[in-house]
């Protein structure tokens, strides 16, 4: 169900990767675009939910785009990243793009006949079922966070959108709020669009100023918006949401007069999203500052804050194992608590969950394990406020065994 354009060939010597990649980076720049090497890939960043990967395998040179998801106006712009490419390359190198676009260069027909057939067979899934896979999500990554659902409402990088817009739009007006990149040129919808995926997807609004990566994206998404009023300065835009990052990183209030764009609830790590570990989805809020320790393979989440001197209020440690047999047991002090707060189970589809709360003086400590089947979560969460746990023991009951799901929509 997806749409993917390739240009392929192959290197007279393995040892030739570096200098291909080296290439690659010139194209790159010469066009003011960010390339990331990780030597056996190379990444081309074009725009939100749009990319280039570049592969090699031996002798063997693979650069692939999967464009149904950024849409028909990304899918363009990468034929003539590749029309850069082929005219550079000292190497022979073929194209294999389905839609014909790379020869015919025919926008209209890639536009209606490929993407937006795409887009109309997404609709008549999503028909067929929501009722059935509530939790729905279209062209999200499978291991990735998994936002709150909402009922009646499908998961895009672009929002919610509710089963009524693809039951009754036509999808030609539809697709302007699915693809980010829907016409040929880089329209001030485009850079919106842009925005508007980093604004459901990545940002961390008042905590934007937390790290490194929340800066940037906040920076990204008040560029693309700045754009998008330069190009058209009618077009309505967030600009509630714009002034407030503007606020949370102390950037300057460019756009003064701008309609405001209305949308309920935007951005998901504004709430609780579920994280997938292992064969477990965690529930923690959106805006966590999320860690991996490769040694002892634990996750790490920290609540999140606004600056460096704001004190710490809760962390989380948690770990997951997979046995041969089905564990029935628990951890002694879960199943026989002594000297503790509190003390809780639940049982939810299968996941039998028991836990204690423990006050340590300094700092309170929950400590949660969760069995099903062979697979057991362990939860190990450090609390500086009394009034914090509450908090993290309703997300506990919201634990999850993962089921694993079709990868249809979410390619």
């Amino acid at each position: 169900m997806s749409i993917e354009i390739v240009l392929e060939g192959q290197l007279e010597k393995e040892t030739d990767k570096e200098a291909f990649s080296a290439f690659l980076k010139q194209v790159c720049d010469e066009k003011k675009l960010k390339l990331e090497d990780y030597d056996a890939t190379v990444m081309i960043d074009i725009c939100p939910e749009g990319y280039i990967e570049c592969g090699y395998e031996d002798r063997f040179v693979s650069i692939a785009a999967q464009t149904n998801v950024a849409g028909p106006g990304f899918h363009a712009f990468v034929c003539t990243v590749f029309d850069e490419i082929i005219s550079g390359s000292q190497i022979p190198l073929e194209v294999n793009d389905p839609t014909g676009y790379y020869t015919d260069r025919n926008f209209e027909n890639l536009k209606y006949k490929y993407f937006y057939r795409w887009l109309k067979d997404i609709q008549g899934y999503v028909l067929d079922h929501i009722d059935e896979e509530k939790e729905l999500c279209i062209s999200w990554p499978q291991e990735y966070y998994h936002p709150v659902y909402r009922e009646g409402f499908v998961v895009t990088p672009l929002g919610y959108i509710h089963r009524d817009d693809f039951q009754t739009r036509d999808v030609e007006d539809l697709a302007d709020d699915f693809f980010v990149w829907n016409d040929r040129k880089r329209t001030a919808r485009y850079y919106r669009n842009c925005a508007m995926v980093l604004l459901w997807k990545e940002c961390y609004f008042a905590y934007s100023s937390m790290n490194e990566y929340t800066d940037k994206i906040a920076n990204s998404i008040l560029d693309y918006l700045e754009a998008a009023y330069e190009k058209d300065d009618l077009l309505p835009l967030p600009m509630d949401a714009y002034r407030s990052i503007c606020t949370a990183i102390h950037r300057e209030i460019l756009i003064q007069h701008a309609d405001e764009l209305k949308i309920a609830h935007l951005g998901y790590r504004n709430g609780v999203v579920s994280y997938p570990f292992g064969s477990w989805s965690i529930p923690a809020h959106g805006c966590s500052e999320k860690s991996f320790d490769e040694t002892t393979q634990t996750m790490h989440f920290m609540a999140p804050y606004k600056d460096a001197q704001e004190p710490w209020k809760w962390m989380i440690k948690a770990n997951a194992y997979t046995f041969e047999k089905e564990i029935p047991t628990f951890l002694e002090k879960l199943e026989k608590p002594v000297d503790v707060m509190d003390a809780f189970s639940f049982e939810k589809e299968a996941v039998i969950c028991k836990g204690i709360v423990e006050n340590l003086d300094e700092y309170y400590t929950v400590v949660v394990q969760a069995n099903c089947e062979k697979d057991t979560l362990f939860l190990e969460c450090i609390v500086r406020d009394e009034q914090d746990i509450a908090m993290l023991k309703e997300w506990c009951q919201g634990i999850k065994h993962r089921v694993t799901i079709s990868d249809e929509l979410h390619s």
